[in-house]
C-alpha cells in the first residue's frame, strides 16, 4: 500500500509542487456548475430559456443568493414585464 502511494505521488509531483507556486483551484467553478446544475433540475418542464439564463447569471453574481425569489428576475424578463 506505501509502495502504491508513493508511485502515485511520484506521478503527480509535478503538478501537487506547482499548486504551491500558482495556488489556482477550481473550486468555485466546479460550485458554479453544481448551482446551474440544480437550477437545472428545479426547471425541469419549463421552456423559456432565457429566463433560465437570466437565473444563472443573477446567481453567479459575487454577494446574491441563489434561492433568492423569483419574481425579482421575472422583472427583467420581458415576457413579465408589465405593459404599459
Amino acid at each position: 500500500m506505501l509502495i502504491k502511494f508513493a508511485k502515485t505521488m511520484r506521478t503527480y509531483r509535478e503538478g501537487i509542487l506547482n499548486y504551491y507556486n500558482y495556488p489556482i483551484s477550481t473550486g468555485p467553478l466546479e460550485g458554479t456548475n453544481n448551482k446551474i446544475k440544480t437550477m437545472k433540475r428545479q426547471a425541469y418542464g419549463f421552456r423559456d430559456q432565457a429566463f433560465f439564463k437570466l437565473k444563472i447569471l443573477r446567481s453567479t453574481r459575487r454577494g446574491t443568493n441563489w434561492l433568492d425569489e423569483p419574481m425579482s428576475l421575472a422583472r427583467s424578463h420581458p415576457r413579465y414585464a408589465l405593459s404599459g
